[in-house]
């Protein structure tokens, strides 16, 4: 196909190769590298010897030899070509522009053609970095490469109409594709032949007449000739009679203000007196067809003399603009809309913000609601179900919120990127956001999702709400995004209204977040081991909890509520949690000979790892058996977040632990989501009382009342008891009376690298 000479003369046919930047093309290169965010994309040109550029976005060089071009391999398949990575494919891993500049990596590239459906070359998009590209991403380019070839089309046939005169005509006035006087267009073909010419050369002006009349008609323009001076219609085209719907007799009856006023002869005449010696004016206008309907068109409108000297005529050549305007609409639809979920995108909410201030404005509305939602746990999703499955779950997500927001004026839903959806909606008091806002989570909490039968979601929210016309667009999805942070940081499926300062708080968690990538493979965490005692033996340790550690390159050490739930949302948790307990249990092991009889290691396990880690029983159990340690040397602390936000499948995994003889401890009782129903539910053998309760022992009355009634409530459920934060001989003697089994604190022991033994201490 490269090589056929058809192709190649459809190629030079265009006169595409080697021509300057044109704005038609590049707008389409640089909307591709948006839409698919991609660092480059362009409109490529298969020459014999080389691939020329038309356009090119993010590509530093106009041609590469045709040996080294990727969309040959396009050309040759004559479909969508689409290279996940090339390093992988032996086609492509030694291909120069592969190995150096601009390092291609990804490439997907789709078919654009020219005259006669010739294929002319691709419209392709790169990256240097490996991806996939789903079924959605696909059409899209298919969309792109479409206009692209509409483009080429309609570039074709305005420099065809410019300059090339269809053989046998007359040379063509300058600017309007139709001949030059004495002899005037409309008498080519409707003056008797017999009145104008004599039998010696009547045949071959004929012959001229009928070739430059189906020229005329084979064009996809209109083409209407006016009687100045009568102000009727002397001649159609079929182009015209086609589109306008009329018969020739009837559309030479009207007169050109019936179409549009835009024609009236009167108002042609003025404005193509005022053009200074220039022949031509052109307009837009949008004439009325015998259906009713209306026809959008360029219109190019030229004065020209009749053969009866007095009398002058105006010849109007008018384009059908509604593949461009439908052209148009569809790249203001894609550079504004989500290709997924088919809601506003960034760039169209961010629009759609900007212009709410004055409709709230008009319709009473003093205040602007702007939230941003975030699917919990949405990658859990998509790596147990698959990316098809959790597009869908998007989809029907964005459907529900839809609905929600149907009630209120004005509102707009928007797919911000991700898992992550944006809503606007005009209040009249700023204090209506937040129990807005919490009814659409419990909405979304509450509904059952059919793309995944049973499946239930929760969201995060950050909200920030403003008086109208005081804060950029840009600026409150900012504060809303930090208000979704803080939610996410305090344990997710709530709602967090932005106040002053989190815009800090959320810069400070994107540096630490910078700063975390590759600490795990760096060597910058550590364990801390802070020793628990039984409170019937306080001469040595019974067990230790291991506490994960990162210290950063400059030396400060960031603590664990702030890099946990960053490890937890980059997918690492999973990989540092297996390394915690193989660090954990490798401490033991080696210490065994100097620790106390029975003596235990307690290991946080995230609800990630829960969720995520299908193997953990059997990990830890191995893990045990490699070290020659007995399943009593291991307990496992789980917070109460956890059976939240997966109480299924988190149940099976403690059951298969609890089988398995390993110990059990709810962390943090008595905040957050505490349920008494988790005591039954679950095979807990330690309830671990937050530290919040302890601080205000002995003398708080409440704090009194809370413990003695915890301490109740789990002996009757045959439960172990142990204390967090105790700090004063006055909390450990009230804890030591009340019968309390466990203890831990910085009066008893600080957290330490060395698992030592509190008397060799």
């Amino acid at each position: 196909m490269l090589m056929k000479p058809r192709r190649l003369a459809a190629l030079r046919a265009t006169q595409l190769l080697d021509t300057p930047d044109e704005v038609r093309f590049d707008s389409l290169t640089h909307l591709a590298c948006r839409l698919f965010d991609a660092p480059i994309a362009y409109i490529s040109l298969l020459d014999a010897d080389r691939q020329w550029f038309k356009s090119a976005c993010g590509l530093g060089f106009r041609e590469m030899p045709i040996e080294y071009a990727f969309c040959v391999h396009t050309l040759e398949s004559g479909t969508l070509t689409v290279i996940e990575d090339a390093q992988a494919d032996p086609r492509f891993a030694d291909n120069p522009y592969a190995r150096g500049e601009p390092y291609i990596r990804f490439y997907a590239g789709t078919l654009i053609y020219g005259p006669d459906r010739m294929p002319l070359g691709t419209f392709c998009i790169v990256s240097d970095t490996p991806r996939t590209f789903d079924a959605r991403e696909r059409e899209m380019l298919k969309g792109l490469a479409h206009l692209t070839t509409i483009e080429i089309e309609r570039r074709s046939a305005h420099r065809g109409e410019r300059q090339n005169p269809p053989s046998g005509a007359y040379p063509r006035e300058r600017g309007t594709g139709l001949p030059p006087t004495p002899i005037s267009v409309e008498d080519r073909w409707q003056t008797p032949y017999a009145a104008r010419n004599t039998a010696h050369n009547g045949a071959a002006l004929q012959a001229q007449l009928d070739k430059f009349r189906a020229t005329l008609d084979a064009t996809l323009d209109l083409i209407l000739i006016v009687d100045e001076q009568t102000r009727r219609f002397t001649y159609c085209n079929q182009g015209a009679i086609e589109r306008l719907g009329y018969s020739r007799d009837k559309l030479l009856t009207l007169s050109p203000e019936t179409l549009d006023k835009s024609l009236a002869v009167s108002a042609l005449s003025k404005r193509l007196a005022a053009l200074d010696g220039q022949r031509a004016v052109r307009l837009n206008a949008n004439l009325h067809c015998r259906n009713g309907e209306t026809l959008p068109v360029q219109a190019q409108i030229q004065r020209t003399p009749s053969s009866n000297l007095e009398r002058t005529q105006l010849i109007i050549v008018a384009r059908d603009l509604r593949e461009t305007l439908k052209a148009q609409r569809e790249i203001e639809w894609i550079t504004h809309h989500d290709g997924l979920t088919h809601q506003l995108n960034r760039t169209g909410f961010l629009r759609a913000l900007a212009r709410s201030d004055h409709a709230s404005d008009q319709c009473k509305k003093k205040s602007q609601l702007v939230a941003v939602f975030g699917i919990d746990r949405f990658k859990r999703i998509n790596d147990a179900h698959g990316t098809a499955q959790a597009d869908a779950i998007l989809c029907e997500l964005a459907q529900h919120l839809s609905s929600l927001l149907a009630p209120h004026v004005d509102a707009h839903l928007g797919r911000l990127g991700g898992d992550e959806f944006a809503v606007s909606v005009p209040l009249a008091q700023p204090c209506e956001a937040p129990q807005l806002v919490e009814r659409l989570r419990e909405a979304v909490e509450s509904y059952r999702f059919h793309a995944i039968e049973g499946l239930q979601l929760t969201v995060s929210v950050g909200l920030t709400a403003h008086s109208l016309y005081q804060t950029a667009p840009e600026e409150l999805l900012r504060r809303a995004n930090a208000a979704l942070v803080r939610a996410k940081q305090h344990g997710r499926n709530r709602v967090r209204q932005y106040l002053s300062g989190m815009l800090d708080e959320a810069s400070r968690h994107e540096a630490i977040e910078r700063r975390l990538v590759g600490a795990f493979e760096r060597g910058e965490f550590h364990l801390d081991f802070q020793p628990q005692w039984s409170l019937k033996a306080l001469d040595r340790p019974c067990g230790a909890e291991a506490l994960l550690r990162w210290r950063a390159p400059d030396q400060q050490t960031v603590g664990p509520d702030v890099f946990v739930p960053i490890l937890e949302q980059s997918g690492l948790m999973v990989e540092v949690g297996r390394w915690i307990i193989d660090q954990a249990l490798d401490t033991l092991a080696s210490n065994r000979q100097r620790l106390p009889t029975n003596f235990f290691v307690s290991i946080n396990i995230s609800a990630i790892q829960l969720m995520d880690d299908a193997q953990l029983a059997d990990y830890l159990v191995e893990a045990l058996k490699r070290r020659r340690l007995p399943t009593s040397a291991l307990e496992l602390e789980i917070t109460e977040t956890a059976l939240i936000q997966s109480p299924y499948w988190v149940g099976q995994q403690l059951e298969a632990l609890h089988r398995q003889s390993i110990a059990i401890a709810l962390d943090d009782f008595g905040t957050g989501f505490s349920s008494l129903s988790h005591l039954k539910q679950f095979p807990f053998d330690t309830v671990k009382i937050d530290k919040s309760f302890i601080a205000g022992l002995p003398d708080s009355s409440e704090d009194r009342a809370i413990v003695e009634s915890l301490l109740t409530l789990c002996r009757g459920f045959g439960r172990n008891v142990c204390a967090e934060g105790i700090e004063t001989p006055a909390q450990l003697d009230y804890l030591r009376r009340l019968g309390c089994n466990r203890a831990q604190g910085y009066l008893l022991a600080r957290p330490d690298r060395d698992l030592l033994t509190h008397d060799e201490k």
